[in-house]
């Protein structure tokens, strides 16, 4: 959560959604890399997700459009 002078800014944690896959320490092989790419290539629910987060980032408002809050702050 951000703060700015008309109250609290809240963004959604969409990753939560559709949680970040890694590998474990130790496990990266070529193999390993392999199947994670070819799993999130496959795998439709991941372009839904970036998709949902672009639309979700550009309903921010823009750094030009809060410059006012941000010199409220430091006042």
């Amino acid at each position: 959560m951000f703060w700015s002078p008309s109250g609290p800014i809240s963004i959604r944690p969409s990753l939560v959604r559709n949680p970040i896959r890694s590998l474990p320490q130790g496990g990266v092989t070529a193999a390993a890399v392999q199947g994670g790419v070819r799993q999130l290539m496959d795998n439709p629910s991941y372009r839904a997700t970036a998709s949902r987060i672009r639309g979700e980032i550009l309903a921010l408002p823009t750094p030009a459009e809060r410059i006012d809050d941000l010199v409220a702050l430091l006042a």
